[in-house]
């Protein structure tokens, strides 16, 4: 399998407030693995300009699944409307998501 999907979970809420993702990543996880039979999540560290806060740095957790050609076109919108809902859910102004190595903010 080539093609991959990968979002980024943010450790920050409402823009730049600390908080844990352990249960975002989870969430992640499950929704990635139910999509494309499996995922895994890395720890790194990330910064970006807030149009409201100016520079964010936090920890962040790419998470990450293969797919075959099928699972690209099929797996696609759900992707980014689950990156919506994470966006959402955690106040954030984007999420990023990398479709074979080409990145969105959702």
């Amino acid at each position: 399998m080539k093609h991959q999907f990968r979002i980024y979970v943010p450790g920050t809420v409402a823009v730049d407030t600390a908080v844990d993702n352990s249960a975002a990543v989870a969430g992640c996880l499950s929704f990635l693995s139910n999509q494309f039979g499996g995922a895994t999540a890395i720890e790194g560290a990330g910064a970006w300009l807030s149009s409201s806060a100016g520079l964010v740095t936090e920890k962040i957790t790419i998470c990450y699944a293969f797919t075959n050609l099928a699972g690209l076109f099929r797996g696609r919108r759900a992707v980014l409307d689950y990156a919506k809902k994470l966006r959402d859910d955690m106040s954030q102004e984007a999420i990023s998501v990398e479709i074979d190595g080409r990145l969105f903010f959702v």
